[in-house]
């Protein structure tokens, strides 16, 4: 091996106009396989179809679920962090009227609500509280 160091210089030249071909030509496929992808990518979005959408949190608890399989009406079911119900929304299949049901801890219909073709509905199961005498706002 030659120690000259012109010809060091001259070797270390072409070793640099080596790399900076390479990397052009690196560079260029680089681009050229991106704009293949973009180019083969679709436009619009595809329809996600299925008859029951679930979503899970981290440790794999139902927390949303969007329901069309058991009825002939859609649900829209919201779960507490222990994955019970504590709301569902839906179409009554027999009135045909938007459902809005809220659940107790137990699982039991806390209150209902319906809206349809007339005025508002509202059930509660839950009897209302009475005052014991006289509600004074006075401090």
């Amino acid at each position: 091996m030659n120690t000259d160091p012109r010809e060091l210089h001259v070797r270390l030249e072409r070793l640099e106009r080596q790399n900076k071909t390479l990397k052009r030509w690196g560079a260029g496929l680089a681009l050229g396989v991106g704009l293949l992808g973009l180019a083969s990518a679709k436009l619009v979005c595809d329809t996600v179809t299925g008859e029951r959408l679930v979503l899970r949190d981290q440790s794999g608890r139902t927390r949303v679920m969007l329901d069309a399989y058991g009825s002939d009406s859609p649900s829209l079911v919201f779960h507490n962090r222990e994955g019970r119900p504590t709301a569902k929304m839906g179409v009554d299949e027999k009135s045909g009227e938007l459902v809005l049901n809220v659940f107790d801890a137990k699982g039991g219909t806390k209150a209902s609500w319906s809206l349809g073709k007339d005025a508002p509905k509202t059930q509660e199961s839950a009897p209302a509280k009475k005052a014991d005498g006289p509600v004074s706002m006075a401090r």
